[in-house]
This record gives C-alpha cells, structure tokens and sequence, in this order.
C-alpha cells in the first residue's frame, strides 16, 4: 500500500514526520486513515500492484505510482509504502525469554531510485541517501522480525521529479544467501 503524494520542497520530508510515520511502531497502520499532503489537501492510501510479486527469484521492481508522478511535476514529493511480513513459530525456533514468540533476523536487499527510509516496526533500518538510480544492489541490511506476529515494514521514498523515474526493489531474504526465510508471507 502507499500514502501520498506529499510536499518535499528541496527534500525536507527526510527530516519531518509524514502522516502514518507518527504511529509507525506503535498502532497498527489503517488503511481508511487521510493525512495533510502539505499541499493544503488530504493523501488517502491506495494499493501498489507488485509486478511479478507471484513469481520466485530476484526482487520485482515497483514504480512510483502514477497519482503521485504527476504530482511531482517540476517539484519533488514523498510518498509512504507500508507492507506486513509474518514469520511463523518453527518447530525448533521456539520462544523467547519470558515466552515472548522470540525473532528471527533476515537480510533487506534492494535499491531505490531517489532518496529512501526504510523502518521496520518502527526502527529504522536504512536512510538511503544516493540519487543514483535504480541498481542491482544498492544496499543489504539486517533487521529483526517479530515471530508469530505481523510486522510492519514501512518505506518513505522521496523523488526527483527532473532526475528519473522512481522505482524501487526490496528483498526479504535469510542471512547470508539469498534463500526464502521459512514459512514468511507477506500482505499489505
């Protein structure tokens, strides 16, 4: 899913809150929620088709949605995308301490176009911060998920509206190899 477009003036937006950033980690993201675009209207969520999110292998590249493109017309804006990732309770990966559903870390492996912050249950996990372009791999980063539960991966990307097209590729994959974490699905 994403929110937006929102204002990002000379890329200010890196370093303010946009809208679903402020409950990020601590109240479940809703999908009926509208937030000030700081452009004097409302930025309503929509859905993000994943080309090829069907098939197996390397991360799919998802583009900047067209609403906001258009937005971005000799300006530049953000946009926030929000998934959930779950990772089941394995026989063998058992809970925490004090029966907590304990964690298991993965590998995030991907790149952006333009200018991106990736948190994932509210911790941040990348601050990308290269406007190179699209490339095989730009970044590859640990991060824990939560076992048993839903966790939030959320990505506020920013974008040159005279520089390129944005597009972005992310890959939720076991350390150390580019194999499927067991039993992990992902929705929106």
């Amino acid at each position: 899913m994403f929110i937006g477009p929102f204002a990002d003036d000379h890329f200010t937006a890196g370093n303010r809150t946009l809208g679903p950033e402020a409950l990020h980690g601590k109240a479940a993201i809703d999908y009926n929620t509208t937030f000030p675009d700081g452009r004097g209207g409302t930025a309503g969520w929509g859905a993000l088709p994943a080309p090829g999110a069907s098939r197996r292998g390397a991360p799919h590249v998802v583009s900047m949605p067209a609403l906001a493109a258009k937005a971005s017309a000799n300006k530049t804006v953000a946009v926030v995308l929000c998934t959930h990732v779950f990772v089941p309770i394995l026989h063998g990966h058992g809970a925490g301490a004090a029966g907590e559903p304990g964690t298991v870390e993965v590998q995030l492996t991907g790149s952006t176009a333009s200018l991106a912050t990736i948190t994932v249950n509210g911790a941040q996990v990348l601050n990308d911060r290269v406007a190179t372009g699209l490339r095989l791999r730009e970044f590859s980063r640990p991060a824990n998920l939560t076992r048993g539960a839903w966790n939030e991966v959320l990505v506020k990307a920013q974008h040159l509206s005279w520089g390129a097209v944005w597009e972005m590729a992310l890959s939720v994959h076991e350390v150390g190899g580019l194999g499927a974490v067991p039993g992990l699905a992902t929705r929106y």
